[in-house]
């Protein structure tokens, strides 16, 4: 029973019983979600689904964060990112483009990757100690989520370093993570989990009665909306 329905569920067997395939992807600040293969914006994320027979996509979009940081005077931005999924390049590729788009130029050396299966070793305090080192000339870091930030913050706060004092953090997801003792508050994405599902099941149910939905674009975009806090310092 379960091989069958592992055939079923298979992409080439949704397609041919033209079923909508949606991709969850979150991405950098706006939410989108194309559930169609029609993008909302030019990228390669819509060429890569729409080539694997993708009908739909949720992904988020924006600079926000890092134009905050910008916006408060930092030039020496880092970043950690996840190099084996797609999320994580999305946003490290957002995260140059934003740099590109105000001038700012970075070292490659202050951008810090990990993946999956070394993000034990990567996020120990070993592996934070030595992101530090490649990094603690810069007065702002980018972090790919709010775990990561919370492991970062967590390594800076045992080093006497504290932020937004020393260096200041945004992350994506608002996540909740922070223990409530702490009285520092990321400045994060956020990533509105329960409103992309109910919206992509709305207009997934619409879909399939709909026998033209292929020639449709049932596309929905979120607001930017940034959880405000007290991790990043005005230089």
């Amino acid at each position: 029973k379960k091989e069958k329905q592992k055939i079923y569920l298979s992409q080439g067997n949704l397609k041919k019983k033209m079923i909508p395939r949606i991709f969850f992807m979150a991405y950098l600040g706006i939410n989108v979600i194309a559930l169609t293969g029609i993008p909302v914006y030019a990228s390669d994320i819509f060429a890569t689904a729409k080539n694997a027979g993708v009908d739909g996509i949720i992904v988020s979009w924006g600079f926000r964060e890092k134009e905050i940081l910008i916006q408060n005077g930092h030039r020496r931005i880092a970043g950690i990112f996840k190099y084996d999924d797609m999320q994580g390049i999305e946003r490290y590729k957002g995260f140059v483009e934003c740099l590109s788009d105000y001038g700012v130029k970075f070292d490659d050396d202050w951008i810090r990757w990990y993946s999956t299966k070394d993000m034990e070793e990567k996020l120990s305090k070993k592996g934070l100690l030595r992101m530090y080192r490649r990094t603690k000339d810069c007065t702002a870091m980018m972090v790919y989520n709010d775990e990561v930030a919370d492991y970062y913050m967590e390594f800076l706060e045992e080093r006497g370093l504290h932020v937004p004092e020393d260096i200041s953090l945004v992350s994506f997801d608002d996540a909740e993570l922070q223990d409530s003792s702490t009285s520092i508050q990321l400045v994060t994405a956020v990533h509105p989990k329960y409103q992309l599902g109910r919206i992509t099941a709305k207009h997934l149910l619409r879909m399939m009665e709909d026998p033209e939905w292929q020639q449709k674009n049932y596309s929905y975009r979120f607001p930017v909306k940034i959880r405000d806090g007290n991790s990043v310092r005005k230089i």
